[in-house]
């Protein structure tokens, strides 16, 4: 199976587990709050397997609540982070952009129709950044650091992200994964998602530029590099993932195997999922 086929699996898997848990917490919510009937529902099947006016049945309805809460909670906050943070980011680039280095850029790439902007700063920042209208933004600091077809590779893999609107999907991957931490196999397929974007990314540098010279110097000087800007609301292109994307640099002809390290994930929820199949069949009965 091809690499993108299988990022877009695991994307696919991540986007269906996590509405299947929402859209049964709002219909729980809605069958408790305005009496909506429920057909068919995890949740309450869950509490009608243990009987009624028991501590057990209060127990289990009262965790299942609190569950909803921290879900609706931490989903609220991500949201409403990820909206201040791209906000006050975003006005801190604006501030600081080097407006001649940006004309240039965006001329050469004007077939991109791709904004790329250019913030004053020593730092090595190079992103994508932008849900609904991603930008590229590098700093001088990258500029100076680089040759200009290394500047290039990284503004062809920043490229890549903005074309396959990555911020908004690693949005999402972050959204879910932190907000039902109790389905232990989301954070894992969230490493493995992130990883497999990179490559791609590189990959994609890697096609156009038709060498793997310049990209490969860039991944080696970033590996010793301690200046470097981190933005938590954006895909950046300095991440964990170096020695894997070194590698497809290395060995361009070879697929990259990149270890599915479920384990524990994998078997927690198998176990809980097992559970729940059993109080279901306890509830049908």
């Amino acid at each position: 199976m091809k690499s993108a086929v299988k990022t877009n699996l695991i994307f696919f898997v991540m986007l269906l587990t996590g509405s299947f848990v929402l859209i049964q917490m709002g219909w729980y919510i809605a069958h408790q709050v305005l009496g909506i009937p429920v057909n068919w529902n995890i949740i309450q099947y869950c509490l009608t397997a243990i009987q009624e006016n028991t501590l057990g049945h209060d127990i289990i309805k009262v965790l299942f609540n609190l569950v909803i809460f921290y879900t609706v909670a931490r989903l609220a906050g991500r949201i409403g982070r990820q909206l201040f943070l791209t906000w006050k980011w975003m006005r801190n680039f604006r501030e600081n952009t080097d407006h001649q280095q940006m004309s240039y850029l965006n001329h050469v790439y004007r077939d991109w129709n791709t904004e790329i902007i250019v913030v004053k700063d020593d730092a090595f920042i190079a992103l994508s950044m932008g849900i609904w209208n991603p930008r590229i933004i590098i700093s001088t600091g990258l500029i100076n650091m680089f040759n200009q077809e290394e500047v290039r590779a990284i503004l062809l893999h920043e490229w890549y992200h903005c074309r396959r609107r990555d911020p908004l999907q690693m949005f999402l991957v972050v959204l879910l994964t932190e907000s039902m931490g109790y389905i232990p196999l989301l954070k894992a397929l969230s490493k493995q998602f992130a990883t497999r974007k990179e490559l791609l990314a590189d990959r994609f540098a890697l096609t156009h530029m038709k060498t793997e010279y310049h990209l490969g110097n860039v991944l080696l000087k970033l590996s010793t590099l301690v200046n470097i800007r981190h933005v938590t609301v954006a895909v950046p292109f300095a991440n964990t993932t170096l020695n894997y994307r070194i590698l497809q640099v290395l060995q361009p002809n070879e697929p990259i195997d990149i270890p599915f390290t479920y384990g524990k994930s994998l078997l927690l929820t198998i176990i809980i999922l097992l559970i729940m199949i059993g109080l279901i069949s306890g509830g049908c009965s």
